[in-house]
């Protein structure tokens, strides 16, 4: 017997008039903007992301498209786990000749509970 191949939905840009965006971990899953929630590729139908939003955020049909695309750059721009230590890898290699432990030494102040008082 043939197995049937599942169907993989792309995002599109026309789901931001239901308010989701691509997953930034995996670009097959639907993110909603106004809660964060992450769905499966099967919720990509265009009538269970408008059932979301309806059952989820009723109060914001009815607001503007331009409100949503301003927060779709802002989520964006957030900073994630992997951009931080991204940025931190940057900024290590940046600073080569300083090793972990000595650029702590720098900027912390090792002290026990007893030294403190």
């Amino acid at each position: 017997m043939a197995e049937s191949k599942k169907k993989c939905r792309q995002y599109s840009v026309e789901y931001l008039k239901f308010r989701f965006l691509s997953s930034k971990a995996d670009k097959r899953l639907p993110t909603c903007l106004l809660c964060n929630k992450v769905l499966s590729n099967d919720s990509m139908k265009p009538s269970k992301l408008e059932d979301h939003l309806r059952r989820c955020h009723s109060d914001k049909i009815g607001k503007d498209l331009k409100y949503f695309q301003t927060l779709k750059e802002k989520y964006k721009k957030r900073l994630t786990v992997q951009s931080i230590l991204q940025r931190l890898k940057a900024m290590m290699m940046a600073c080569g000749h300083l090793t972990i432990s000595h650029h702590l030494q720098q900027n912390l102040e090792y002290r026990t509970p007893l030294e403190n008082s």
